[in-house]
């Protein structure tokens, strides 16, 4: 009897403990159950259109863009101030050679006198009741004879004005297009570093989620994080290259590159610095 009794404890005992684990996996059941359906459903969504999310999210803002070349060296080639002195010599020229070639006039003189009353003529002693008119005119022979040697000499130093006016201006051109292409190469440098730098925050999330899903150890995290870190660092030393470029070329044609975005093409044509020659 005392081993009967044994026996049948232990039936029952196992039967209790039985049941304690079905409530208990039963229990825990819905509950993985209503985690589940409160975690976002990225599984059944296609990885590119997650990353591509991610992506966007991350992409910091895009650097300024430039205008074209042919407006900013118009817009350059009409405000130096150097161009602007150079003109006035031209200008200033030109009208050396205009009074020049009148000045000849300044000596001629023209006169003119008249006298009534008797005139004696000794030689035939005769003696004439009359009036008498005299027209005359004076030029000198200097100024009319150095004319062209001194119009000459004037039209060489408007001729020397100009061809300064055009060096002046191929200064000015090559000095811009240089900045324009430097602030350009560095944009681009930007962009470039800026997709990095976002493929590399994308990663970092990722990463992040997998560490605390417990998939990814300390160490990949840890590399992972190293190289966001340079790629940000790389991408704002790109940015800040990029807005000193920008800086310099604005202060090189003295206005601000967004107000040129808007310019038009066909009023602000970059102009050959002989095309000015002629004038």
């Amino acid at each position: 009897m005392p081993l009967l009794r044994c026996v049948l404890g232990r039936i029952l005992a196992s039967i209790v403990l039985l049941g304690v684990l079905l409530s208990v996996t039963g229990g825990a059941a819905p509950a993985q159950a209503q985690q589940a359906q409160m975690r976002p459903d990225t599984a059944s969504a296609p990885v590119s259109t997650v990353l591509d999310t991610a992506t966007a999210a991350n992409a910091p803002p895009q650097p300024a863009p430039l205008p074209p070349l042919s407006v900013v060296v118009e817009y350059a080639r009409q405000n130096a101030p150097k161009l602007a002195v150079q003109e006035a010599i031209v200008a200033r020229s030109r009208h050396e050679v205009e009074r020049t070639k009148k000045r000849w006039m300044e000596g001629v003189t023209v006169g003119a006198s008249s006298s009534y009353g008797s005139f004696g003529n000794s030689v035939v002693d005769a003696v004439e009741i009359g009036q008498r008119l005299e027209v005359g005119i004076k030029v000198s022979l200097f100024d009319l004879l150095g004319r062209d040697a001194s119009v000459g000499v004037f039209r060489e130093r408007l001729e020397a004005a100009k061809r300064q006016r055009r060096v002046l201006a191929q200064a000015v051109r090559k000095q811009v297009i240089e900045r324009y292409y430097a602030a350009k190469q560095a944009r681009e440098l930007t962009v470039v570093q800026s997709r990095g730098y976002t493929s590399t925050q994308t990663q970092l999330q990722m990463a992040e989620a997998s560490f605390r899903q417990g998939t990814l150890s300390v160490d990949k995290l840890s590399r992972v994080t190293e190289v966001t870190a340079k790629a940000e660092a790389r991408f704002r030393k790109a940015r800040l290259r990029y807005k000193k470029a920008y800086d310099q070329l604005e202060r090189l044609i003295g206005t601000s590159l967004g107000e040129l975005q808007g310019a038009d093409l066909q009023q602000a044509t970059v102009t050959s610095p002989d095309a000015s020659e002629s004038r």
